[in-house]
């Protein structure tokens, strides 16, 4: 067994809002020791970051006593953070369509897919089903679908976020509402209404675009759902789906395993 999977692993899942970090004790084991999301402004910082990154490892940090895997989909945050990273472990891996991800990218720009994306797919194929349509309930919502061992791309929507504050911010009168399931499809008041087409509207497009890659695929996909909105939205599901919060950092997790070194 060779030294790197033996050590510490740090998953580090950079989104727009958010950076989320999971502490695994060795890349073989499936539960991380400890979890944390920090705010991006505070990723845009290094020293800052550096600092939060210490008291979350809660462990005498030096060269090469723990690797480090990297997600990310903000490429100014991902230059702000690399420096803070290298500091610590010369072991960091990045992720893009050049790792060896155990898929096929089957879409017209490989190189564009998102690294979060990458490894929900690997994820979901390796620990939940090899004919996966995962939805990542985040600043976007976004479907990824895997089958045959091969990423066949998907869809983005806007997040339920977003929608509430576009509709805030460019209507006179339309207030933004919490984000919590109505209790029926149609609005007896503003509010209700406007929970209605985000969150029930969310997951209607969802499913429907789902039923659509179906019909044109000719297989049957199993749903995961995973993100931040994900709570949010899993109860309005009219068919089977299985959340898995964790599933962005298994996936790092799973693609450092085939890319260690």
């Amino acid at each position: 067994m060779s030294e790197m999977s033996t050590q510490p692993l740090l998953t580090v899942d950079i989104g727009n809002t958010s950076i989320a970090l999971a502490l695994f004790p060795t890349p073989l084991e499936t539960s991380p020791r400890k979890t944390a999301k920090i705010a991006l402004t505070v990723g845009t910082d290094q020293e800052a970051f550096l600092r939060r990154l210490k008291t979350f490892l809660g462990f005498r940090v030096s060269g090469g006593t723990f690797a480090v895997i990297l997600s990310s989909v903000v490429p100014a945050a991902t230059n702000a953070l690399l420096p803070s990273l290298r500091r610590l472990t010369r072991q960091v891996l990045t992720v893009d369509s050049r790792c060896n991800l155990g898929i096929d990218l089957i879409v017209d720009h490989p190189k564009a897919v998102g690294s979060d994306r990458i490894a929900n797919v690997v994820a979901a194929e390796a620990l939940i089903s090899k004919t996966s349509a995962v939805i990542d309930c985040g600043s976007a919502t976004t479907i990824s679908l895997i089958h045959n061992h091969a990423f066949l791309g998907g869809a983005i929507l806007p997040g339920i976020r977003m929608m509430r504050d576009a509709l805030r911010q460019n209507t006179a009168k339309l207030p933004a509402v919490p984000l919590d399931a109505p209790s029926a499809a149609v609005g007896s008041n503003t509010k209700a209404a406007i929970q209605s087409g985000i969150m029930i509207g969310t997951v209607a497009g969802v499913e429907g675009i789902i039923r659509r890659a179906e019909q044109e695929r000719r297989v049957r996909f199993t749903l995961v759902l995973t993100g931040g909105h994900a709570n949010h939205l899993q109860p309005l599901f009219t068919r089977p789906v299985i959340l898995r919060p964790d599933l962005t950092m298994q996936g790092l997790r799973l693609l450092f395993l085939r890319n260690r070194r």
